[in-house]
């Protein structure tokens, strides 16, 4: 092969590896998702009876059956505190919070790491679910030890206790709404449009109310003392599913 051709050769095999070159696809490694925006809420608790402040140790509220009733005692626990997107995505906040009406430290609740969007509703538990319901699972701080449900009863805890008296007749009579066991879970759902951003803060009010009043009319005259009475119970439960609203 004389020098002419040579150069050719080399020539021509340079221009098909340029060309080859510059049609081959190249393909890029996808990085790192983005980060979920996320935000903190605090949930601050307040208590009323159909627009009255709550006031203790006095016969003054009147529920839908007539009772003329007044409270001393209104501990419970809040959990699994679900925001519910407008897409059907779910964000659940699963931590136990012990509250006590009359404990203002005890009404702040504290959510972190919450996606940043609009969501159609809050859902949340007045109890402990089946799988945290369970004797000596919680720390065992006084409150705790003073909410355990009796062993022979099923164990667990107590999901509410509320207390107080109520007029009958010429005097007072007391009463005790405790509720627990897990086929009285309180499920509680909040229609309402939420939106997050990177720092909220919203007001949970409990209307007291509600516990007597929807689907059932209760009357504390007959059913004034309901810890084991299942029947009751499970009444005082389906009532709590609209006791908060947000302000």
């Amino acid at each position: 092969m004389n020098l002419i051709t040579k150069l050719l050769s080399i020539v021509i095999a340079g221009i098909f590896l340029s060309v080859n070159f510059a049609c081959t696809k190249t393909t890029v490694e996808p990085g790192p998702s983005t980060p979920v925006n996320t935000g903190s809420v605090q949930f601050d608790i307040s208590y009323e009876i159909d627009g009255e402040s709550l006031y203790y140790d006095t016969n003054r509220y009147q529920n839908d059956f007539g009772n003329v009733y007044g409270i001393t005692k209104l501990e419970y626990y809040i959990s699994d505190i679900t925001f519910i997107g407008e897409t059907g995505n779910k964000f659940t906040h699963h931590r136990v919070n012990y509250l006590n009406a009359k404990m203002d430290s005890t009404n702040v609740i504290h959510v972190e790491n919450v996606p940043v969007g609009n969501y159609s509703h809050l859902e949340l538990s007045i109890g402990l679910n089946s799988d945290s319901n369970l004797s000596n699972n919680l720390p065992s701080t006084l409150e705790n030890l003073n909410m355990f449900w009796p062993e022979p009863m099923g164990g667990g805890y107590h999901f509410i206790k509320m207390e107080g008296r109520f007029v009958e007749g010429n005097g007072a009579k007391g009463y005790a709404m405790h509720v627990g066991t897990n086929t009285c879970l309180i499920a509680v759902t909040i229609e309402q449009p939420i939106v997050i951003g990177a720092q909220n803060q919203i007001e949970l009010r409990m209307n007291i109310n509600e516990w007597f009043r929807d689907p059932i009319i209760f009357d504390l005259a007959t059913a004034n003392y309901i810890m084991g009475d299942q029947e009751k119970m499970l009444e005082i439960a389906g009532n709590g599913h609209n006791i908060f609203s947000i302000k």
